[in-house]
């Protein structure tokens, strides 16, 4: 289920995002020549892959094998949208749905598969807006822009802003 424009990278390649598929169902990127031919997938998502032990008990205790443990959520989000590239030559996009926080991911992946990072997750809950739609866009200030469904304080989408170095992307928001 393809799921956004195709954009064209500096190798002359084609990329894009597919709803579903992969090895998790949750979507995917991929990569193709323009004559069709060398499609590949460079990132399929997990979605939510439930609860995993964790040392730290970031979200909840319980037992596992009858053991005490402590877990957190998992997963890098579901449903990629729109991608672009940065002004690094890596791309970057968002997940409408899931990841460790539930409200969506805005990720980094390098053009060969390679390199892939969440940057921000969405809160599901309140925060600085949750559900991202639409497909980033770069800034002259060399900046990624997008939007998102929700916000739970007022009901109404927000505007973002990562901002680099990438290593340490920082978001702001504004209600709108």
């Amino acid at each position: 289920m393809p799921r956004s424009s195709l954009v064209e990278g500096p190798d002359g390649s084609l990329y894009g995002t597919t709803k579903s598929g992969g090895t998790k169902d949750a979507g995917t990127v991929f990569k193709l020549r323009k004559d069709g031919s060398g499609y590949t997938v460079l990132h399929g998502f997990s979605g939510d892959l439930g609860w995993k032990p964790d040392p730290k008990g970031m979200l909840l205790s319980g037992d596992m094998n009858g053991a005490p443990a402590r877990f957190s959520g998992e997963g890098d989000g579901m449903e990629p949208i729109g991608l672009v590239f940065g002004s690094d030559g890596a791309l970057y996009g968002m997940t409408s749905s899931h990841g460790k926080s539930g409200g969506g991911t805005a990720f980094r992946l390098n053009p060969d598969g390679s390199g892939f990072i969440v940057l921000h997750n969405f809160p599901d809950s309140e925060g600085d807006g949750k559900h991202p739609s639409g497909s980033l866009v770069k800034g002259s200030d060399g900046a990624l822009y997008g939007t998102t469904k929700i916000c739970n304080t007022t009901s109404f989408a927000t505007l973002f802003r990562l901002s680099f170095p990438v290593s340490h992307p920082t978001l702001s928001t504004s209600p709108k």
